[in-house]
């Protein structure tokens, strides 16, 4: 597999929700985190800075042998990356997505079981530490994922919280404190759905923290939103035999009508639907037979 199919994963990002702390934004996305335009990419390395398995394995493929080289040399003259704090390089063969990549060596967890205080303070340092540094930087949105989540094994839920927490404090007192930064966008990318589940939980739990809390749902929920909503031209509301799973569209018109005029964008894929028959406005076309049909009417192999 080359480096360009590792980054078209099947499930692209998808935006659940958004909130803001003092005009800082996070957006929690589920999906292909390469997929998501950010300044620069965080890398839950190992303290050796090893790249052995996970997301840390695809992004050092992805940018290209150069990238093992600079960590190397980090290691070299640093030595480990201590728990909780960052390291940064040069993003290599990824420079057309990111201005640079921050490892980050956070806590290891023993198959979901609650974490230490120590290793929470060890997650929340190395998040927020991310944060510091992407601004320090001099960038303005940053990708990372659930950092230790992976390969790691560190609880979900309390991960969740730690990242929370990490977010609050660098938006809510750091950034008080510095308002000159530039970071003012963080972008969390999950791509495991009982991870995403736990994130999302947290911060709807402390959206009273937030200045603003947009949930837009997850594609389930949008897909049910659109189910239960109304054609705009007979008024009759969408059923289930109504909607398909196509690359060309997700959402079938209206049975009893379709428009002459183009149609609204797909709630779920989202396409715009154009149809090429032209159809009187006070007419419609009914779907089983083809038949043009007074809008007053429904068509006689309907009923």
């Amino acid at each position: 597999m080359s480096d360009d199919d590792e980054l078209k994963n099947p499930i692209p990002p998808y935006k659940v929700l958004r909130l803001t702390l003092n005009s800082i934004s996070m957006s929690l996305y589920y999906g292909n985190i390469f997929m998501v335009k950010s300044d620069i990419i965080v890398n839950p390395a190992n303290d050796l800075m090893e790249h052995t398995g996970g997301l840390a394995l695809k992004i050092s493929e992805a940018a290209g042998p150069k990238l093992s080289d600079a960590c190397q040399k980090w290691i070299l003259s640093n030595g480990v990356i201590p728990p909780g704090k960052v390291a940064i390089t040069p993003s290599f063969n990824l420079s057309h997505l990111y201005r640079g990549i921050i490892h980050t060596a956070g806590p290891k967890g023993k198959s979901g079981s609650i974490p230490s205080e120590s290793d929470q303070d060890i997650l929340i340092s190395a998040v927020f530490e991310c944060l510091i540094a992407a601004n320090k930087e001099s960038m303005e949105s940053i990708s990372l994922p659930a950092i230790s989540t992976g390969v790691f094994g560190y609880n979900p839920e309390f991960a969740a919280k730690n990242h929370v927490k990490a977010f609050i404090l660098y938006a809510g007192q750091y950034r008080v404190y510095y308002p000159e930064g530039s970071l003012n966008e963080v972008n969390l990318v999950i791509s495991k759905r009982d991870i995403l589940d736990e994130f999302i939980k947290e911060i709807c739990t402390k959206n009273n923290v937030f200045d603003v809390l947009d949930y837009s749902g997850l594609p389930e929920e949008v897909g049910f939103k659109a189910l239960y909503s109304y054609c705009e031209s007979c008024e009759r509301p969408y059923t289930l035999n109504w909607f398909e799973l196509s690359s060309k569209c997700c959402l079938k018109v209206c049975d009893f009508c379709i428009h002459d005029n183009q149609f609204n964008m797909c709630p779920i894929c989202p396409t715009q639907v154009n149809f090429k028959l032209k159809v009187p406005k006070d007419r419609f076309i009914c779907r089983s037979c083809e038949n043009i049909m007074p809008r007053s009417r429904i068509c006689s192999c309907l009923r």
